[in-house]
């Protein structure tokens, strides 16, 4: 299925290509319209001109995918994979090979606080789909910048703001199967509206939506489910000044999460689980400009995140519920967190600017699941950045973070060095180093966590992560003219973790699962893309190749040091203009996954080399825009109807697995989707 997506996409691209006799040189335009990204910035600056390598996801791209959650737009991306816990109904997220607590999650440039807190993954499916504008992916160290479990790098979730001197109104409903059943509550049924106004200097918004997934049986019979049922409800508004020196806006983001996990029942009684999330998220930014050579930036935002653990007990016969009186039955755990940041960009001239600023976060964890009583977490680091242009076409921008944390000893200082070379006016090259520090978080020293799935335990004996990252990327313009362009991008990455924090067995009780720190461990990987953009076709192919450390190498030089899988992505979308119909493709292919594991074969214990088996994932698209304010999509998701990929491992059945396998879909659904959209 792959070899015929990469012929379709080169075919696609000569057609595009040679659909105009001008030469390359030629046809160059330096009037392009460039894609304006946020993300490691001050202010908004091309994806192009930026130091860092940056993809945005736009809005089109959002609404062509017929996404219902954040992942069925992130999972067909290159470098990005998921990781389904279903037994508590979390979706981990892992980039360049490193796992999710070092990929900062952003919201309009502010930390997201999850159930295991702020420096561990975040689920980012609890984040609602209707309010995204676009998404911004920074691949590579951002550690200076954001902190150091912004090691792979940065995912910024840039929300849609109010429409200047007009007001808007969006109401969305989606219908989707799971595989084959819908109904209710079979099915994902959901239905959001925003609104926005912004007159003069004021400017407001507003957010409801209600998303509920009817869960999925599969193999499961009675009861029981192998995806858990979930309703969220979340809702938001802004309120904000946009004046000529001064903007302000003050943010509320409100998540209400209730997963439900029924038991298999003894004796006619089943112990049922509910797991119930929520969230209140404050932000306050303000942007002045104090000179025309000085800039203040601050954001300031506090997060109240609580998630709990309601058992009851269920006789099926009688249908009487119950709390359950049983040991640790009941649980809540609560986090919050606090972070500000203040940077003050100064430019000296055109040549030299600086960027000093000071970021503080602080985390605090209780409840019965976080051992020994409130906890506590401080960190606070002053930013020292700057750029310079060295030439037309040179710019380098070095940078410096100096670091203190309340529990763990910090260096001095972490560096980070970002350089763009401009070649010509068709191809650039990028080059990356940083330093990071991270210190174990709440989770990982204090969490306790145990049911019929898990049996987690925290370690207050761990060590700092310190690690050196480099990237860097070649990009090339091939041809511009008017509306039709076509490029190529060649990236690389290299990651180096001293102390990695990550599961392993309690050496006190095997019996259980503890964190514990892994000498060295490294990722390195190859990327290539090919874009070409025109003005009803659009298309990108882009493939890797990413190499994980063996952590077993240094046990056995028999193993290779590095373990490798390829993946590769295609997606087009031709618009049929007349018609106001347009069609999209979205397809990704992850290869073999190969990994070692000690098991005991014959009472002895062995190196095995595992494989997760690959597999292809597509989703095909249709938009209808009925008149200016009625648009219709409908499509497939899951093509080819993917729900377990095979697992060689032979150290039996984990959290994740089943039978030898890994859970990745719930099968080949349907979905349909009616949006409105009144602006005046």
């Amino acid at each position: 299925m792959f070899p015929w997506a990469v012929v379709l996409s080169l075919i696609l691209l000569i057609l595009n290509f040679n659909s105009n006799a001008q030469t390359i040189e030629d046809s160059f335009s330096i009037q392009q319209i460039e894609e304006i990204v946020v993300t490691g910035g001050v202010t908004p600056h091309s994806a192009r001109q930026s130091v860092y390598q940056i993809r945005s996801i736009g809005q089109e791209t959002i609404k062509l995918h017929g996404a219902s959650r954040l992942q069925d737009v992130l999972a067909t991306e290159t470098n990005i994979r998921f990781n389904q816990d279903l037994a508590t109904g979390g979706s981990n997220m892992s980039m360049q090979g490193l796992a999710g607590q070092n990929v900062k999650i952003l919201i309009d440039g502010v930390p997201m606080i999850g159930r295991q807190g702020t420096n561990n993954e975040i689920n980012i499916n609890q984040i609602d789909i209707n309010t995204i504008q676009r998404v911004e992916i920074v691949e590579g160290p951002m550690s200076v910048i954001y902190g150091a479990d912004a090691l792979a790098g940065v995912i910024n979730i840039i929300t849609k703001k109010a429409v200047e001197g007009k007001y808007d109104l969006t109401a969305r409903i989606q219908e989707e199967t799971v595989n084959n059943a819908y109904g209710w509550p079979a099915g994902i049924h959901q239905e959001s509206m925003t609104g926005g106004i912004a007159k003069k200097d004021l400017f407001a918004k507003i957010n409801l939506s209600r998303n509920e997934f009817g869960g999925y049986q599969g193999s499961a019979t009675g009861r029981d489910f192998q995806w858990h049922p979930k309703t969220q409800y979340m809702a938001g508004t802004i309120l904000g000044v946009d004046k000529i020196k001064t903007s302000a806006h003050y943010r509320l983001d409100w998540t209400n999460e209730n997963i439900f996990n029924p038991g298999i029942p003894t004796s006619n009684i089943a112990n049922d689980q509910n797991y119930i999330t929520n969230r209140w998220m404050h932000q306050f930014q303000l942007d002045h400009n104090v000179s025309t050579k000085i800039k203040l930036n601050t954001a300031f935002s506090f997060t109240h995140f609580s998630r709990n653990v309601e058992s009851t007990t269920f006789n099926v016969t009688t249908q009487d519920r119950r709390l359950s009186l049983g040991t640790d039955s009941q649980d809540t755990t609560i986090f919050n967190g606090f972070t500000g940041r203040i940077l003050l960009p100064i430019v000296i001239n055109k040549s030299i600017s600086l960027l000093p600023g000071v970021d503080v976060n602080i985390e605090s964890g209780r409840g019965g699941r976080i051992q020994a009583g409130t906890h506590t977490i401080k960190d606070a680091g002053f930013i020292l950045s700057g750029e310079l242009k060295l030439s037309d076409k040179l710019q380098i921008k070095p940078g410096l973070r100096m670091i203190y944390n309340s529990v763990y000893h910090a260096p001095a200082a972490i560096p980070s060095l970002n350089t763009r070379w401009n070649i010509s006016s068709k191809s650039n090259i990028k080059l990356s180093y940083g330093r990071g520090f991270r210190a174990p978080s709440l989770r990982e020293l204090y969490f306790s966590f145990f049911d019929s799935n898990h049996a987690v335990v925290g370690n207050t004996n761990l060590k700092s992560e310190l690690s050196n990252s480099f990237s860097g990327s070649w990009s090339w313009i091939l041809k511009n003219s008017g509306p039709k362009e076509v490029s190529l991008s060649l990236n690389g990455f290299y990651n180096s973790i001293d102390n990695l924090i990550n599961f392993g067995q309690n050496a006190a009780n095997p019996l259980e699962v503890t964190y514990i720190n892994i000498d060295h461990y490294k990722t390195k990987g190859l990327t290539g893309q090919l874009q070409s953009k025109a003005e009803k076709l659009s298309l990108n192919f882009t493939a890797s190749y990413t190499g994980r450390y063996n952590q077993l190498y240094t046990e056995d030089q028999a193993t290779n040091a590095f373990v490798w899988s390829p993946e590769g992505s295609l997606s087009i979308n031709y618009n049929f203009q007349k018609n106001k119909f347009s069609i999209g493709l979205f397809q990704k292919y992850t290869g073999k996954t190969p990994y070692y594991e000690t098991v005991l074969v014959d009472s002895k214990q062995i190196i095995h080399q595992a494989i997760l088996k690959d597999y292809f994932w597509s989703d095909l698209t249709l938009n209808k825009s009925i008149n200016t304010r009625l648009s219709i999509s409908t499509g497939v998701r899951n093509l080819f109807n993917i729900k377990q990929v095979a697992n060689s491992s032979l150290a039996g059945n984990g959290v994740h697995t089943n039978a030898n396998s890994l859970a990745v879909g719930y099968g080949r659904s349907l979905f349909l989707i009616l949006n409105y959209n009144i602006i005046k």
